[in-house]
This record gives C-alpha cells, sequence and structure tokens, in this order.
C-alpha cells in the first residue's frame, strides 16, 4: 500500500492544481501497473483524515495531507464482462 499525500498550502488554488496533478500521478501510476498485470485500487474516506492515521503512518498533518490509499498487488484476475453489440443496443436514425 502507497499513501498519496500533498503538501499543505494556504492558496486554494495552489492546493486545487497539487490534488490534481496528485490525481494525474495516480492515475499514471495505476495505468503502469495494470500494464504489467498489476492490480491496484486509489481509496479514500474517513480514514484519510483521521489523526491516528497520520500519526501511524508519520505524516505530519501541518505538513502535508493525505490524499488517499493505493492498494498494490497481485490477486485472481475478474471474470469479463459480456458486452452487448452496440449494435444491438443502438439505431441510428434515419
Amino acid at each position: 500500500m502507497l499513501i498519496a499525500t500533498q503538501v499543505c498550502t494556504d492558496n486554494q488554488v495552489q492546493k486545487l492544481e497539487d490534488y490534481a496533478a496528485c490525481a494525474c500521478a495516480i492515475q499514471n501510476l495505476s495505468l503502469s501497473l495494470v500494464a504489467d498485470d498489476v492490480g491496484c485500487k486509489w481509496s479514500t474516506g474517513k480514514i484519510t483524515t483521521e489523526p491516528n492515521t497520520y500519526q501511524i503512518a508519520e505524516i505530519n498533518p501541518s505538513e502535508e495531507e493525505i490524499v488517499g490509499f493505493i492498494w498494490i498487488g497481485y490477486g485472481t484476475k475478474p471474470p469479463l464482462i459480456k458486452r452487448p453489440l452496440i449494435s444491438t443496443i443502438y439505431r441510428e436514425r434515419d
């Protein structure tokens, strides 16, 4: 598991830009892992704001903010989804 963080700032524009950059980096990491047949999942939620999480991870909450957890590993592949052909669900208008 990786913990993704961003540097804290009072500048709201910078904070949004930093969050977007983190999201892009996590997406790129995910694409790279999947290309190598490694599973991954980005998760967020209440745990990302819990003081105990910061303490256990030794992250100073006045310096960094947790963006999310990236779970990485090997496992069984999910079953393939059988999707209908587009021609069976969409008809062009005359």
